[in-house]
C-alpha cells in the first residue's frame, strides 16, 4: 500500500513520524513523506523505503497519514487495514495501536542534528555577561524555523532560581542551535511542548520544572520520560489564545477587553470592518451562516472559543423566524464543525430556551420549552452540543445567562430603551412620557462586566478539567425585581419625574412574565458572585446614553 505522511506540524510530531514510517516500512507498505527544508537530515538514517519526493500528481492518489499538532492525534482513511484507526495522545497509546511492545526504545527513532559551529556561535552571542549558573526558560515551541510564542506556562517561569536565559527567535537559527546552552544550563523551566523530549537526550541538569501547555496534569502519565520532572501542578494561565465571536455585538468587547487585561491573546470575529475598534483585538472575518468563511481560522489553534454571535432579540424573531434559525442554531453547528478538535467552546445560550416556568426556580436540568422563535433557535444550537459532547466529538460546553444590561446595550432591549428615553428627557429632547412595555416582568438584572468574568471563570475550570464535557451553567443576579423597579431607579438616578405609558409595538407577544434563575451549581465551582450594584449599572448605562446623544 502506497501511503503518505503530511507532517505540516511541529517538532515533537516529526520524531513521532519518524517512528511510525519505520513500523509502516516494516508492515511492506511504501512510504512518501516531503519533508520540510528543516528536517531533511532525516534522510541519513531512514534508508530504503521512504521516498522523498512526491509529485503533485501523485498526492491525490496516495492514502494519507496526518499528523496533527493541535490535537495530538492523528487519523488514517481506512485504519482497519492497518489494524488502528484513531489514535489519540499519540505517544501514550501507541503500545496499544500497533502492538510494538512499548516506545522504551523511543530515543533510537529521535535524531537531532547537532551543529556545534553554530552552537558555539550563538553560545558566544547568548551567554555574553550571563554568571555560570543560570536558569534557561522555554516559553515556545518550534516548528519550521520558528519559535512560536507558547500560550501554557505564562508568567509563572519567572519564578526561576538563577539569572535568566530565554529561548528567543533568533534570526537564522532553530532549536537544534540552543542544545550546547540546555546543556550548559543549572535549571530548566519548560512548558510541555516537544521541548522535553529535546532535553531528555542531551546530558543536562535534573533540576527541571515543566509546566501544563493546556490542561494540568496531562503530563503525569506519559511513560517515555525517564528523567524525574518537577512537575508544577498550578500557573497563570496567561497567553492563551481565545477566539470571541460576535465581537461587534453588546457583551464581547467587554468581555475581550477582560480577557485582554488577564495577558491573553485575544481574536474577534466579524463579517464587516469594525466600527469603534478595540486596541489589542486582532479582527478576523467570517460568515457563521458559512463555514467556507471561516474554515481557515481551525488554523489559529485557538485554546478556546466564546460563541456570542448570533440574533437575540425575541420580539424580532416572530418576523424573521427562518433567519434566526440560520444564525443560532446553524451557525453555531458550522461553528463546531471547524473547531471540532483542539479548541473549547464556550456556547453562549440564554434562559429563553425553557420558555415559561411560572414562579419555579429553574434548574439546569429543566426541559428547553421555548415559547418563542429565538429560544427555538438557541434550544436547537444547544441540542447539538450536548449530542455532540455526549459522544465526545467536541469539547464544549454551556452557559445561560440571566439578564443584564450596561454601557452599550441597544435600545431596542428593555431598560436600556427606558434609559435612553431618560436622557433624552434630561437634554429636553424628548416629554416627560415615558413609553414603556410590560413593566411587571420580573428579572435579576445584571452587569455584563460581572457577567463577561463568569464566562472566563467557567472556561478556565473546564480547562483545568473542572467541568464535564457538555456540562451547563446558569450565571444569574441576586434578587428578582420587577421591570418598573429598574424604571423608577433610572429616574430617581436621573432627577426626573415622567408619565409612564404602554407603547403596544413595545409589548412582546409572548412574554415570559418571571425568571428565577438558580445559579447555586456555577458559583460553589467558581466562588463567582456578582459584585457590582444595581444602582452603579443603571448610572453607568444613563451616562452611557447621555453622551451618545450629546448635547
Amino acid at each position: 500500500m502506497d501511503i503518505l505522511i503530511e507532517q505540516d506540524a511541529g517538532f515533537g510530531d516529526i520524531f513521532f513520524c519518524q517512528k511510525i514510517a519505520v513500523k509502516l516500512m516494516e508492515q511492506g507498505h511504501t512510504v512518501y513523506w516531503p519533508v520540510y527544508k528543516e528536517y531533511e537530515y532525516i534522510k541519513d538514517y531512514i534508508h530504503n523505503g521512504v521516498i522523498w519526493n512526491v509529485p503533485e500528481e501523485k498526492r491525490s492518489k496516495i492514502r494519507s497519514l496526518n499528523i496533527n499538532q493541535s490535537t495530538n492525534y492523528f487519523k488514517f482513511a481506512h485504519g482497519k487495514e492497518l489494524g488502528f484507526n484513531v489514535m489519540q495522545t499519540k505517544y501514550r497509546y501507541a503500545d496499544d495501536q500497533f502492538k510494538t511492545g512499548g516506545w522504551e526504545d523511543w530515543q533510537d527513532y529521535f535524531k537531532i542534528n547537532r551543529n556545534y559551529k553554530r552552537e558555539r556561535i550563538l553560545e558566544n552571542k547568548v551567554l555574553e555577561g550571563v554568571p555560570e549558573k543560570f536558569s534557561l526558560v522555554c516559553n515556545h515551541f518550534a516548528t519550521d524555523y520558528q519559535l512560536l510564542a507558547h500560550r501554557g506556562a505564562g508568567k509563572a517561569i519567572t519564578k526561576a532560581q538563577y539569572p535568566i536565559v530565554e529561548i528567543t527567535k533568533l534570526p537564522k537559527t532553530h532549536l537544534f542551535d540552543w542544545c550546547g546552552i540546555i546543556q550548559k544550563a543549572s535549571e530548566i523551566r519548560i512548558p510541555d511542548s516537544s521541548f522535553p523530549y529535546l532535553v531528555e537526550i542531551l546530558k543536562t541538569t535534573d533540576n527541571i520544572h515543566m509546566y501544563a501547555r493546556s490542561h494540568e496534569g496531562q503530563v503525569k502519565t506519559k511513560p517515555i520520560w525517564k528523567k524525574e520532572w518537577n512537575f508544577v501542578e498550578k500557573w497563570e494561565r496567561t497567553n492563551m489564545r481565545f477566539l470571541v465571536t460576535g465581537i461587534s455585538g453588546f457583551v464581547a468587547p467587554y468581555l475581550a477587553k477582560y480577557l485582554l487585561a488577564n495577558d491573553h491573546e485575544v481574536y474577534g470575529m466579524l463579517h464587516n470592518s469594525p466600527l469603534g475598534a478595540v486596541d489589542g483585538i486582532q479582527y478576523v472575518m467570517g460568515d457563521l451562516c458559512d463555514i467556507r468563511t471561516f474554515k481557515y481560522l481551525r488554523e489559529y489553534n485557538f485554546d478556546g472559543v466564546f460563541h456570542l454571535a448570533g440574533l437575540t432579540h425575541p420580539p424580532t424573531s416572530f418576523k424573521e423566524p427562518e433567519l434566526y434559525y440560520k444564525t443560532n442554531a446553524t451557525g453555531t453547528m458550522n461553528l463546531c464543525e471547524v473547531f471540532r478538535t483542539g479548541s473549547v467552546i464556550m456556547q453562549c445560550s440564554t434562559p429563553e430556551v425553557y420558555g415559561e416556568c411560572s414562579e419555579e426556580e429553574i434548574f439546569e436540568t429543566f426541559a428547553m420549552l421555548p415559547n418563542n422563535p429565538y429560544g427555538v433557535s438557541k434550544a436547537e444550537a444547544d441540542r447539538y452540543i450536548l449530542k455532540e459532547t455526549k459522544k465526545d466529538k467536541l469539547n464544549a460546553f454551556i452557559v445561560r445567562a440571566g439578564s443584564h444590561t450596561g454601557a452599550g446595550r441597544p435600545s431596542c432591549y428593555s431598560i436600556s430603551s427606558d434609559a435612553e428615553q431618560i436622557a433624552k428627557m434630561k437634554k429636553g429632547l424628548q416629554e416627560p412620557i415615558l413609553k414603556v412595555g410590560n413593566i411587571n416582568s420580573q428579572r435579576a438584572v445584571m452587569d455584563v462586566q460581572d457577567v463577561v468574568i463568569a464566562y472566563y471563570k467557567l472556561m478556565i475550570k473546564y480547562m483545568d478539567g473542572k467541568i464535564p464535557n457538555g456540562e451547563i451553567y446558569h450565571v444569574s443576579g441576586h434578587k428578582v425585581n420587577t421591570i418598573e423597579f429598574y424604571i423608577d431607579m433610572m429616574l430617581q438616578l436621573a432627577g426626573i419625574e415622567a408619565e409612564k405609558v404602554v407603547d403596544e409595538s413595545l409589548v412582546r407577544k409572548i412574554d415570559i412574565p418571571i425568571q428565577i434563575l438558580n445559579s447555586d451549581k456555577m458559583r460553589e465551582l467558581t466562588g463567582w458572585f456578582p459584585v457590582i450594584s444595581t444602582e452603579r449599572t443603571l448610572k453607568d448605562l444613563l451616562a452611557y446614553w447621555e453622551n451618545k446623544i450629546g448635547n
